[in-house]
């Protein structure tokens, strides 16, 4: 019993050649177009994900602000903590583009812990039995403003 050696494909030679150099090149930019495009949707994803974070804990906002409860600001503190934790983890897709990554990250981290001691705040405020609406709504109001910032 032979073994039939015949049928096995040999390698084309012209892939070596300066024309299967153009070839290489030509695969090589379709790879390129392909990553560029998939890390545009990611992006685009992500930023529709934030979005979408954003106008539940404005919604979220607006009810704290209507019942001052620790229900409510529970919600409220949760939404926020999983905006952050998307910002935090995912990051870079903020910075990828910007020459100063490592300022705007350090920036990222400083905002965030101005959000957490104005949640801190919020929270104390929630507590208190004669709780300032005024004051609830003017620290929700920072709040915002703080995740307008990470978002940018």
């Amino acid at each position: 019993m032979g073994m039939k050696i015949d049928n096995i494909k040999r390698t084309d030679p012209s892939r070596y050649t300066a024309r299967g150099s153009d070839a290489r090149r030509a695969d090589e930019s379709e790879a390129l177009h392909f990553r560029r495009t998939l890390t545009q949707l990611t992006d685009e994803m992500f930023v529709a994900r934030m979005k979408e974070l954003k106008e539940k804990i404005d919604d979220q906002g607006k009810k704290l602000a209507d019942k001052v409860d620790v229900k409510e600001y529970e919600k409220y503190r949760k939404l926020i903590r999983e905006f952050i934790d998307e910002i935090v983890s995912n990051g870079y897709t903020f910075t990828r583009e910007d020459a100063y990554a490592t300022r705007g990250r350090h920036r990222y981290l400083a905002t965030v812990k101005i959000v957490d001691e104005r949640l801190d705040e919020l929270g104390k405020e929630v507590m208190k039995d004669n709780a300032d609406i005024i004051e609830i709504l003017g620290k929700i109001d920072d709040i915002r403003g703080l995740l307008l910032d990470l978002m940018m």
